[in-house]
């Protein structure tokens, strides 16, 4: 079996919460992903035993819960599916190439469920309460697809589905700059700065390794080039810069390659021991004058921080740029709300509780969002051992379906019933809580 981690893709992630008359609300949640033909059997069992198990932790005593099993033949899929845009998932020396046969045992699944709850009194208090029913649902499936090893590439669960809209993201995003005044500034301020090398991507580019700061970053700049887009340039992607310094998480590096694709953009690679020797190498290389970042203040010292400006160049020394920073001023909470209400998508890290991210080997979820903390009084009498001890029966199947102990060591998989689940980021509260926790 293989050792990869599965990460879980939102194919089409929607979380709908209607509130009429404090009468209902309901959460859904959709998710795609590939499953050998042989373990299809196995794992609808589990997902069965898995929302047995969430029915006595449910919320205003029993909310309806209802969830479906989809299986899609898959092979003819891949064939389809254009070699130019198989191509922009290319990365690091990864690519799929023409072999098609060795996919041909898979099944595409999508899986989708439903939370609904009536008679409703508190919006507030039943948007916490969900958000604490979702976290323990994505745990779950996530563990239960880790010890199943659902992929056998880990590139098959970012094939894409959809492609981005930029007409309708346009639109949305002027909607939402004449209500807020920072959208605002970063739109025109993305839109002047990209004036200025006359709409050339060639001559400008995203500083990117997935961070929620820079996403938002990316999906302004995406919808402002592909609404600007003219017949003059032929170059059409826009240029990502990964500076490589370190390795990043599994989460990081699949999810690179979908948003590629989703917005349509070059991922540029230049590793090297630190930023600044890197860019050294970017310097000699590309033609890019402009730079933007996703930095804000509170990610300095406030000595530094204060010196900082939208429009700045590089520091003397160091290799010639000029530097946008359009969210210096945004808070935590300002960048959450963009990518919510933009329905922005984003590194699925965040719905682990990792509030912000650094190397793997010193970035851990912020404890601030175990739910062994969270505010919700109505739920802290549940046994949260009930669903833990839903692991035994996994352990047990697993076993029925001949996977492999070593392999098993080999994916380092924590299952002890001490293991704790995290809420999604977007639920802190504190933006100073945001990187108490990177070591």
């Amino acid at each position: 079996m293989p050792s990869n981690e599965f990460i879980l893709n939102a194919e089409a992630q929607n979380m709908n919460r209607k509130c009429s008359n404090n009468v209902q609300i309901s959460l859904e949640y959709r998710f795609s992903f590939y499953l050998e033909r042989s373990m299809i059997d196995a794992f609808q069992s589990l997902l069965s035993d898995l929302f047995h198990q969430l029915y006595p932790m449910m919320i205003n005593g029993k909310p309806s819960i209802s969830y479906t099993f989809t299986i899609i033949e898959c092979f003819d899929y891949f064939r389809n599916i254009p070699t130019d845009l198989l191509r922009l998932y290319e990365f690091d020396d990864k690519f799929i190439g023409n072999d098609y046969d060795k996919y041909s045992n898979l099944i595409k699944c999508q899986f989708f469920y439903q939370i609904n709850s009536k008679d409703s009194s508190d919006d507030n208090q039943d948007r916490q309460k969900f958000a604490w029913i979702q976290a323990h649902v994505r745990h779950r499936i996530r563990q239960l697809s880790l010890q199943l090893s659902l992929l056998n590439d880990n590139f098959l669960n970012f094939l894409p589905s959809i492609r981005f809209d930029s007409r309708d993201s346009y639109r949305r995003l002027k909607q939402l700059a004449a209500i807020d005044t920072k959208v605002h500034g970063l739109f025109e301020c993305c839109r002047e700065q990209i004036k200025k090398v006359h709409s050339d991507p060639k001559r400008w580019c995203l500083s990117f390794n997935g961070g929620k700061d820079c996403t938002v970053l990316l999906h302004t700049l995406a919808t402002i080039h592909l609404a600007n887009l003219n017949d003059n340039h032929s170059d059409t992607l826009i240029n990502l810069l990964w500076i490589k310094t370190s390795e990043l998480f599994p989460e990081q590096e699949l999810y690179l390659r979908r948003i590629q694709a989703f917005y349509g953009c070059r991922m540029n690679i230049y590793p090297g021991e630190d930023f600044k020797s890197a860019l050294y190498d970017v310097r000699k290389n590309e033609s890019f004058e402009l730079v933007f970042m996703g930095c804000r203040r509170t990610d300095f010292d406030e000595k530094i921080g204060s010196t900082l400006t939208t429009v700045q160049p590089t520091d003397e020394g160091w290799p010639e740029f000029i530097r946008i920073n359009p969210l210096l001023d945004w808070t935590y909470q300002n960048v959450w709300q963009f990518l919510l209400n933009l329905q922005v998508p984003y590194c699925p890290l965040y719905d682990y509780g990792y509030t912000s991210i650094d190397r793997p080997e010193n970035t851990h979820p912020n404890p601030s969002l175990s739910i062994r903390n969270f505010p919700c009084s109505s739920l802290k009498h549940h046994n949260q051992q009930t669903l833990m001890n839903d692991e035994n029966k996994t352990s047990e199947l697993s076993k029925r379906i001949d996977l492999d102990d070593d392999d098993d060591k080999n994916n380092k998989i924590c299952r002890t019933n001490n293991e704790e689940i995290y809420l999604p980021a977007y639920l802190l509260r504190r933006d100073d809580m945001e990187r108490c926790f990177r070591h």
